[in-house]
């Protein structure tokens, strides 16, 4: 009898997850595991930990919503709380599984975990199975050998179009009987209820339900997904885009998903370019992710992993002080700035603009900027987090060495009436 476990990593769903499908094929009995870290589930006001209470409480929602889907497949979720490989030491000794199923993913981090367990199975005599399934496309799929990623994002597109596959949904359809660990208790700070910010554009719950619905709710009329490039740029509102990105992050809902409800828009509605753009966007988180596997350390590094030098920087604690807590006097930064820290969500436009200030206007160092969005984005996530913060700083993919922008031009274009600025006003909810 083949005895698997099965451990979600950012992948916290049932539907198209072809590592599950592929372990409830090749196991007679089958666990299913999260394993916590302790920088997301410590409580933030005690400790020095990476993640806020708010994105805390998202990632509960999710597991939480996984658990559930789990327990009407007759199967349980098993829920720990400390380190990957003492874990699951702990649970062998009475589980004695001879196969791991774990998602390969990039970062530093991520990929030091995964070299750890593997190593691990190896002495132990079990086999580890992964696979990569983080983007549109696999590996295998892409029309050249990683070590020969394009390191411009026009380039990389080009070549994936025109060779373009993406799989369709997996489901799993024959579910193995289970194996049953008792699961820690949540910290009890994290039973405390979330504060909803009567300003925030809209409010996210975790969990593959959730990511369905807003799916559903985006993709369904012209209205919204048929008009996203013209609104994409918006700063007030639940429906100038997707907000899929919550989701993503810890993989509530894949990018496969994704595209098909967007290719099933275009079979009802038409094929327009604001379709098109919405996949364009999802190609752009591919790129990242490869990015962040091809290039590792060096994306975290000051001068990153591009052909410049880092940016000019000037040590200035109470400058970056100021800008994250929405006090550096430009309205339309303090605006964004406050946006983030009392919601847990940023517009792609605000993010670039807020990047842009803190590295050439204030001048500081950008990874402080990257360690507080991971701190407080509910959709944050390493590589496109990383990335982005790199290109705008110039260290990253961008052909023209750095992206400044010019703050009140942004400001005028994007905010004309203040209609944002306004709604963050310092104090006001």
């Amino acid at each position: 009898m083949s005895k698997g476990l099965y451990l979600f990593r950012s992948d916290l769903r049932l539907s198209d997850n072809p590592l599950l499908s592929r372990a409830c094929k090749e196991c007679d009995q089958l666990a299913l595991l999260v394993v916590l870290h302790p920088s997301q589930w410590q409580d933030p006001r005690s400790h020095d930990v990476r993640q806020s209470f708010r994105r805390q409480h998202f990632l509960k929602e999710s597991v939480e919503d996984l658990r559930a889907s789990i327990q009407t497949k007759g199967l349980q979720l098993i829920v720990r709380f400390g380190d990957e490989l003492d874990v699951l030491k702990e649970i062998q000794r009475s589980y004695a599984m001879d196969k791991l199923y774990l998602e390969q993913l990039p970062g530093t981090e991520e990929e030091g975990v995964f070299d750890q367990l593997f190593q691990w199975c190896r002495q132990a005599g079990i086999q580890c199975h992964t696979l990569w399934q983080r983007t549109l496309h696999g590996i295998e799929q892409l029309p050249f050998k990683l070590d020969r990623l394009p390191h411009i994002f026009t380039v990389f597109r080009q070549q994936v179009e025109k060779n373009w596959f993406v799989r369709p949904i997996e489901e799993v359809l024959i579910w193995p009987s289970a194996w049953e660990a008792q699961s820690d208790e949540w910290p009890i700070h994290l039973n405390a209820p979330v504060e909803i910010d009567a300003r925030a554009v809209m409010s996210f719950t975790g969990g593959s339900h959730a990511a369905k619905e807003r799916v559903q709710y985006y993709c369904s009329e012209p209205e919204r997904l048929g008009r996203y490039k013209q609104t994409r740029n918006g700063m007030v509102g639940a429906d100038y885009s997707s907000k899929f990105s919550p989701w993503l992050s810890v993989g509530s809902i894949s990018p496969v998903e994704i595209y098909h409800a967007i290719r099933d828009y275009e079979e009802q509605h038409g094929a327009n370019e604001s379709s098109y753009w919405l996949i364009f966007e999802l190609l752009w988180r591919d790129f990242f992710q490869y990015t962040l596997w091809v290039h590792g350390d060096k994306v975290f590094q000051y001068d990153g992993f591009g052909k410049g030098e880092g940016p000019l920087m000037v040590s200035n604690e109470t400058a970056l002080s100021n800008w994250c807590e929405g006090r550096t006097g430009n309205d339309f930064v303090d605006g964004c700035m406050r946006e983030l820290v009392a919601t847990g969500f940023m517009s792609n436009r605000g993010r670039q603009n807020v990047a842009s200030y803190l590295v050439h206007d204030l001048q500081q160092d950008w990874r402080r900027g990257a360690d507080f969005f991971e701190y407080h984005l509910l959709d944050y996530e390493v590589a496109s987090n990383w990335c982005n913060w790199a290109y705008i700083a110039g260290v990253g993919n961008d052909p023209r060495a750095g992206r400044r922008f010019n703050i009140d031009k942004q400001a005028s274009d994007y905010d004309p009436n203040h209609t944002f600025r306004n709604h963050w006003k310092d104090g006001s909810k």
